[in-house]
């Protein structure tokens, strides 16, 4: 056995999973970190509405979508359970009607001067939407930290039984070893 990687036994399974999911907890975190920035360049980017800043604020608007949107891809992929995959694909999906509209009517309407009808979509229908996303992915890392917290549980029992495994055997052949010493030796 070389590594984790080339490990069949069911403890390898265990350190893997819990890799997986500790990675997409990180992911997870880098992804509502980046909505909340996004957020938050938005509400800039209706303060400034044209120039210099609102054209660099609007770049990275547009960058921070699209990080967002290769986010979702990594922890999909880290992803091992149906059922926590279907609520990244919830989230994913809040994030697609949440960028739409923000790219497709917020934007826009800014760029219009229709500043209240931008106010309107982000403290109505968006504002909504980032409420489930949130939610969604409060629960979803919930469930993997007690996921995580369950599998290490699960693999600390499985070490301690070796251990205990191995102390019994090395104690069995200790003796066994003493005693064919002793037998040898008297019978010499």
């Amino acid at each position: 056995m070389t590594g984790v990687q080339t490990c069949a036994l069911p403890i390898c399974k265990n350190y893997k999973t819990i890799r997986n999911s500790k990675d997409a907890l990180e992911k997870i975190a880098l992804l509502k970190s980046d909505i909340y920035q996004l957020n938050g360049e938005v509400l800039a980017y209706m303060s400034e509405k044209s120039g210099p800043t609102a054209e660099a604020l609007l770049l990275k608007i547009k960058d921070h979508t699209d990080d967002i949107d290769f986010k979702y891809d990594d922890v999909q992929g880290l992803i091992e359970s149906a059922q926590k995959r279907e609520a990244v694909i919830k989230a994913e999906s809040i994030w697609s009607d949440y960028k739409k509209t923000l790219l497709e009517e917020i934007i826009p309407a800014v760029q219009r001067n229709a500043v209240s009808r931008a106010n309107s979509l982000l403290n109505g229908v968006q504002e909504q939407r980032f409420s489930s996303f949130s939610s969604t992915i409060a629960l979803m890392v919930d469930s993997l930290r007690r996921d995580v917290y369950q599998t290490e549980k699960e693999v600390s029992a499985i070490t301690q039984k070796k251990i205990v495994v191995t102390t019994v055997i090395a104690f069995i052949l200790i003796t066994a070893i003493v005693a064919l010493s002793a037998f040898i030796t008297e019978s010499v």
